[in-house]
């Protein structure tokens, strides 16, 4: 169970923290959990929910697997990307951790998500022992000719050991090559201080949103009600929200004629927001009280957004 086994370890590290003793099994734990959470998100929900019930609380909403497709977030990523990104990372990070650091960090991560079980379900090439031995194999033979290199690491070698990587997958467990360069990237980026971190191309909204204030979408605050819908805290001024006339207290129920119940925050704000002069369907619950709730459509068309740092 790894929920339980990362809560042990937490817990363990909070003990040791002077020793650092379980740094890097909560490092390793935080991987699998991200993993988990990108490849594999019905089973993170099982494993979360199976926690709920035990400690005697309401199950979870019902999974919603909307927008949660690993392979379309993921796909716009080459070897290119990741190797000029350990590379400006190695020349120009503060603490100067090296290329040879970055790269053992990508070949571990690698290695952890190789044995992760709960994987196979996105990965059926991890089911064969055999094929996922042969990967093990390479990358220990990869992790023991980087630990015992006397050498300096230059960004031409991680471009020959990205290539060797993706051959050894090719020849054993044939995960999609997105999937691959994408932990081995953050793997490499979790030798840096934990403030640093590639920003994937599907984060970049995620990203300019958080750092700017200025993003692409309809204009709505949103928040989990008590029963785990999607409810509208406010629609902000002047927003294809609130000139189309959704109100403080809706209740988002459909997008685009998905159901939304079951969605994560960042799950409901993906669907909604999208490139500029898009359009998207929002189907809002409304008390309408004595008449009871009744269910509007709204139609909207994304626009650029600037949130306000004071009202």
């Amino acid at each position: 169970d790894w929920l339980f086994a990362s809560e042990l370890f937490y817990r363990l590290d909070a003990l040791y923290e002077e020793q650092g003793t379980h740094k890097k099994d909560v490092e390793r734990q935080n991987q699998r959990l991200g993993m988990l959470r990108l490849y594999v998100p019905a089973r993170l929900w099982d494993l979360r929910n199976a926690r709920q019930v035990a400690e005697g609380l309401d199950p979870l909403p019902a999974y919603n697997p909307i927008g949660d497709d690993y392979r379309v977030k993921l796909a716009s990523i080459d070897e290119r990307m990741v190797v000029r990104a350990l590379g400006r990372s190695a020349g120009e990070h503060v603490d100067r951790v090296g290329m040879a650091s970055l790269m053992l960090g990508g070949l571990n991560a690698v290695r952890t998500m190789a044995t992760t079980p709960d994987l196979r379900a996105a990965f059926p090439g991890f089911g064969d022992e055999s094929a996922r031995g042969r990967l093990l194999s390479d990358l220990d033979t990869e992790i023991a000719a980087l630990e015992k290199s006397v050498s300096v690491a230059r960004e031409a070698d991680c471009a020959d050991l990205v290539a060797r990587l993706r051959d050894a997958n090719d020849r054993s467990v044939r995960m999609p090559e997105p999937a691959l360069l994408h932990e081995f990237g953050n793997g490499a980026m979790s030798r840096l201080d934990e403030f640093s971190a590639i920003i994937w191309p599907d984060e970049i909204r995620r990203f300019e949103r958080n750092t700017q204030g200025r993003f692409v979408g309809v204009g709505v605050q949103i928040e989990f009600d008590e029963l785990s819908n999607i409810k509208v805290v406010t629609p902000l001024d002047g927003t294809p929200a609130q000139r189309a006339g959704i109100r403080s207290g809706d209740v988002i129920k459909k997008v685009d004629g998905q159901i939304a119940y079951g969605f994560t925050l960042d799950q409901a704000v993906d669907v909604i927001t999208g490139p500029e002069h898009t359009k998207v369907v929002l189907t809002i619950e409304r008390d309408q009280g004595e008449q009871g709730k009744q269910e509007i459509d709204f139609p909207l068309t994304r626009s650029y957004i600037q949130v306000k740092t004071v009202k």
